[in-house]
């Protein structure tokens, strides 16, 4: 720029002097006044010429300054923009990893979201399973509830049966014991073939006779009376009672029959 300058006034004074106004010569000096006067013109002119290129000169020189800054400022711009782009690249690199990540997060929640679905499933048909096995077990508790109340029913009746028979034992064996004194008093008062000598012993056995009540113990040891349990341990010596109580029976029967027989003598 400095040198435009100068070139500017340089040029500004040579059209000064071109400017200044000269007579036709008369003579000799005013010939070389004149020519001296062209020959500066010229020279002038091409001064001026000179300047003029000096100034284009520097004008394209510049131009051409001006031109390599705005490259150089288009270049730093591209410069810039490339850096942007390639950050922008990379945040977008950043982003596609980024969104991938989310995908991933998303495919393992649905993968989630589907067990979950699945383990509710699971437990809705454990729910179930538990109320059914609960219904049963709450039907096999009542099953049980019921079966132990009929065994204590059962078990209640039994101990009662046990006690009749028990008391019937008692009462059999009080009859055997009765019976057996009596066959014993009978055998005292019998001769050699078994008939009554006394009569007032006959009259006695009578009485006693009297006061067996026979079918009570003929029903007493009827075998629909006799409630015997298969589990009990009385059947044996049910049936050996029954055997000697018949027996003295029969026994007293005949000794009945053959006192029937005899005559009432008072003597």
């Amino acid at each position: 720029m400095t040198e435009l300058t100068r070139a500017e006034k340089k040029a500004k004074e040579v059209r000064q002097r071109m400017k200044i106004a000269s007579p036709l010569p008369e003579t000799v000096a005013d010939v070389k006044a004149a020519v001296k006067t062209r020959k500066d013109r010229s020279v002038l002119e091409l001064e001026q010429k000179i300047l003029t290129l000096e100034e284009a000169k520097c004008k394209i020189i510049a131009g051409y300054e001006q031109r390599l800054k705005l490259k150089d400022a288009t270049i730093e711009l591209l410069q810039t923009k490339v850096g942007s782009i390639e950050e922008g690249e990379s945040k977008n690199k950043e982003m596609e990893a980024a969104i991938k990540e989310q995908e991933a997060k998303i495919t393992s929640l649905e993968a989630v979201e589907e067990e979950n679905k699945q383990l509710k499933l699971d437990l809705d048909h454990l729910q179930k399973t538990s109320e059914y096995d609960q219904k049963m077990v709450q039907e096999a508790l009542s099953a049980a509830e019921a079966n132990l109340s009929s065994k204590v029913e059962e078990h209640t009746l039994l101990q009662t049966k046990l006690v009749n028979l028990l008391s019937k034992l008692q009462v059999r064996s009080k009859m055997t014991q009765a019976l057996s004194e009596l066959d014993n008093d009978i055998a005292e008062l019998s001769d050699q073939d078994g008939h009554i000598v006394v009569q007032e012993s006959c009259t006695h056995i009578y009485q006693a006779c009297d006061a067996i009540d026979v079918e009570k113990i003929k029903e007493s040891l009827s075998p629909r009376n006799m409630i015997i349990d298969e589990r009990d341990d009385f059947p044996v010596q049910e049936v050996e009672v029954e055997k000697e109580t018949s027996m003295t029976m029969k026994k007293l029967a005949s000794m009945m029959a053959c006192g029937a027989s005899l005559p009432l003598a008072a003597e």
